[in-house]
């Protein structure tokens, strides 16, 4: 019980500082704006958690080599990218990573949270619904996905993350499209 309550002090730390960062440096426009980034923000805060893990107890039960993970200098470089908001290159270490590695769902899901923090919309959904897809393949990387992402309170797994970051993408794409509108 006291792992999980570390592991819930742990992601809400890194989702507080995930939030403060974004907005030092993007600003909140709305409260549905300041939610769906603070959603993001905890979402990746989680996905850190599960990485970080796997590092830290450096096993790997379902005999994945999560060694890719660690090892991919793509990955790691559009991580740090993303981190410092320097979206562009995030974009192309991500992009990078996933021809390297196109069937890992939560690369693309990454991907998607750099479009989405670069307001492209229709991008940042059509990565999030490969993501879904991808994650709905029987494979050994999903199910170490599915276990960690249940770890970190998602009971159904990865793909209803996933799928409620789509959501919250299309929310924020309607809003986005209301404020024009009424310009």
């Amino acid at each position: 019980m006291s792992f999980l309550r570390n592991r819930n002090i742990i992601a809400l730390i890194l989702t507080t500082f995930f939030i403060l960062i974004v907005s030092l440096f993007d600003g909140f426009n709305s409260i549905s704006n300041f939610i769906v980034k603070a959603f993001g923000c905890f979402i990746f805060s989680g996905i850190i958690i599960v990485i970080w893990e796997e590092v830290k107890s450096n096993k790997n039960k379902t005999g994945v080599d999560s060694e890719f993970l660690f090892s991919n200098e793509s990955f790691e470089k559009g991580l740090k990218y993303y981190e410092n908001k320097d979206f562009n290159n995030a974009m192309i270490y991500f992009n990078k990573a996933i021809s390297q590695e196109p069937d890992d769902s939560n690369l693309w899901y990454l991907r998607s949270q750099v479009k989405l923090s670069i307001t492209d919309f229709e991008g940042a959904i059509e990565d999030i619904e490969t993501a879904i897809q991808l994650s709905k393949v029987d494979t050994k990387l999903n199910k170490e996905y599915f276990q960690g992402s249940q770890k970190i309170g998602w009971p159904d797994g990865h793909i209803s993350m996933y799928q409620a970051f789509l959501q919250s993408i299309k929310s924020e794409l309607r809003i986005s499209n209301k404020r024009r509108d009424s310009k």
